[in-house]
């Protein structure tokens, strides 16, 4: 006769992410570096913020992080470091609205901001932030904005 032990399952508990401060770029050089490395300090000037946040265990002590974000649609702030990507908060589409009828549509902000640094935006832009939300995007586009309207 053969024993056979199974491995217990806990249940798995996800991180709750608290934003704790909003500030100006420049402040913090690691993220400053990520941001040249990536090559889109100079377009990302006023269009992200640092995002300072922070996650306590069940013994209530924090970890502290910081990253690129900006807020999306819902409010949540989409965060960007060299290790870590993810929403925190509510989930959304960014939009940014444009000059033009066109409208140009991206996966995350930093495709954006790749693209903008040897493109001028006229038209809408609508950043999907999550493959989730693609069916959101797509009702977008069967109802557009009027030009320089957010929704």
């Amino acid at each position: 006769m053969t024993l056979t032990f199974r491995k217990r399952r806990h249940a798995v508990k996800l991180p709750h992410y608290r934003i704790e401060e909003i500030k100006e770029l420049g402040n913090t050089p690691a993220i400053t570096a990520y941001l040249k490395e990536r090559g889109v300090w100079q377009t990302a000037q006023g269009k992200l913020k640092e995002v300072y946040y922070y996650v306590e265990d069940q013994k209530k002590t924090r970890k502290q992080f910081y990253a690129a974000g900006h807020q999306n649609e819902n409010g949540g702030w989409q965060v960007h470091s060299q290790k870590f990507h993810a929403c925190i908060g509510l989930k959304g589409l960014t939009i940014i609205p444009g000059q033009t009828e066109e409208v140009s549509v991206f996966n995350d902000f930093f495709a954006y901001l790749e693209w903008l640094t040897e493109n001028q935006q006229q038209g809408t832009v609508v950043i999907v932030n999550d493959p989730a939300l693609l069916p959101q995007a797509a009702t977008f586009f069967n109802n557009p904005l009027p030009v320089n309207e957010k929704r």
